[in-house]
């Protein structure tokens, strides 16, 4: 099964339209479902390039059959500076896949914008390498004065001097400095570009947007972003109480799953080594936690959905009958299911039991104590291999949590960090074995997967081992803990 898109149309702002600095408009695309996969919850046009032209980078897709077409339309604004402004679109399944046909918007906003100045010869651009502080989500107090440096690499024709600046060119500015001189850099060169800014009084989750511009006022390169947390106090210290972290913990993991915080408990997808993966923490055929979940279900539920899936279902289900995978009726029962309360419970008592509380035994036995280190370790053991990583953990670092191991004392930050580097080589090693066996779909599903080791990876780069403040996984906010 395929996920795939095909441009049909623009239905709205033809190429090169021009529109004055500060509108408001609307674009709109056709696009084919050229695939074999139903576009569901949790598949979403997602910005991809460009300038965004707007604050809102997510936005769902309609319910779209193979072979159906679907107008996907988004609301952006014209930006204040004259010149021409592409913005690249593109659609991502329910884990965060991207597929299909790039979608663009390019306007003009007219004013007195000066021809390029063409006497160094060649187009001026930028890349994005890394950030070399202030990782996204990082924590700060209202007022708190930060720099900002990102890494970028000068790949275009000219060589960037005092006349290039660096500008801001969306979102929360933090400065009233909003334009600076790139440093020197010639074609092919690596550069450190930095800011000094200062965090919004005010608590929340702000984002800025920077871009390189050219002594004609031209901006190029990639955009340069900034996602920090204002936090009234940031918690350095916590009793260990999994219930209350458990409703964020398990956001983050939907998100995964199906796409969003809240889950989906009629999420249903039938095209990977799960045979069928099914609900909002994705129980699959293959592992038996589908059947876990209808179990849970039939003593719950006396519905004629219920009677239908025991008389028809419940035992081919508990055979891992892998011709499941395609019954139509099997899925139309399933999402029907996922409409009673008692499926929805059913599912979450079937995860708590089965990967929640051995996370927290595991945690507990490891002395890990922070709300960042029970959700690694749960995320872990729904995907697999919480029980071979922890004692690889254990051996590289010659002890856990509060030991004195072969480098020294071992912090929660160090467990953490060898704990996720083990597991991304796990992921990538079973995609090697997976190609050697030809399972090259597999294979491929296993290295995408490595997005979530990258996503916890970034919150321990930014200290937030609490999970406060409002998170940003996979571009969807989740909110953080309240101690």
């Amino acid at each position: 099964m395929t996920n795939n898109a095909r441009f049909v149309a623009d239905l709205t702002i033809p190429d090169d339209t021009e529109l004055a600095a500060g509108t408001n408009f609307v674009k709109a695309w056709r696009m084919e479902n050229n695939g074999d996969t139903a576009w569901a919850q949790g598949y979403h046009l997602v910005y991809f390039s460009g300038e965004a032209l707007t604050e809102v980078l997510g936005n769902p897709v309609p319910p779209t059959q193979p072979g159906q077409t679907a107008d996907l339309t988004l609301i952006l604004t014209a930006p204040e500076t004259p010149g021409t402004y592409v913005s690249h679109w593109r659609l991502q399944d329910a884990q965060g896949n991207w597929f299909g046909e790039v979608m663009y918007a390019r306007i003009v906003v007219p004013g007195q914008a000066v021809p390029v100045d063409d006497t160094e010869g060649g187009v001026s651009d930028g890349r994005y390498l890394t950030d070399v502080t202030i990782p996204d989500g990082s924590l700060f107090s209202g007022g708190e004065a930060f720099v900002k440096t990102w890494r970028v690499e000068n790949n275009g024709e000219t060589t960037w001097n005092g006349r290039y600046q660096l500008v801001h060119v969306g979102g929360e500015a933090m400065t009233n400095q909003t334009s600076q001189p790139l440093p020197t850099a010639a074609p092919g060169s690596q550069v450190d570009v930095s800011i000094t800014l200062s965090a919004p009084m005010v608590n929340g989750r702000y984002l800025s947007r920077w871009r390189m511009q050219d002594p004609q006022g031209q901006r190029f390169g990639q955009v340069l972003f900034l996602d920090i947390n204002v936090i009234p106090e940031h918690t350095t210290q916590w009793e260990f109480n999994p219930a209350l972290w458990r409703s964020t913990i398990w956001a983050i993991t939907s998100v995964f799953e199906s796409g969003r915080p809240e889950g989906n408990p009629a999420a249903y997808q039938n095209s990977d080594a799960g045979i069928i993966s099914y609900g909002k923490h994705q129980a699959t055929l293959q592992s038996g936690t589908l059947q876990r979940v209808i179990d849970a279900y039939l003593l719950r539920s006396d519905s004629a959905t219920s009677l239908a899936i025991q008389q028809e279902y419940a035992a081919r289900i508990a055979a891992g009958d892998a011709s499941l995978r395609n019954d139509q009726r099997l899925r139309e029962l399933l999402i029907a299911a996922a409409s009673e309360q008692a499926m929805e419970d059913a599912q979450d008592d079937v995860f708590e039991q089965r990967f929640y509380q051995p996370a927290i035994t595991q945690a507990r036995l490891h002395n890990l104590g922070s709300p960042l280190a029970l959700a690694c370790l749960y995320d872990t053991q729904i995907q697999g291999g919480l029980f071979t990583l922890l004692p690889q953990t254990k051996d590289q670092l010659g002890g856990i949590v509060a030991d004195t191991g072969s480098g020294g004392p071992i912090n929660e930050q160090t467990f953490i960090a060898t704990f996720l580097d083990l597991r991304e080589a796990r992921l990538f090693r079973l995609a090697d074995d997976a190609d050697v066996r030809g399972s090259h779909v597999q294979a491929q599903a296993l290295r995408t997967s490595t997005f979530r080791v990258e996503e916890y990876r970034k919150l321990l780069q930014a200290n937030n081992l609490a999970l406060e403040g409002e998170l940003n996984i996979r571009g969807r906010a989740v909110p953080g803990i309240v101690f």
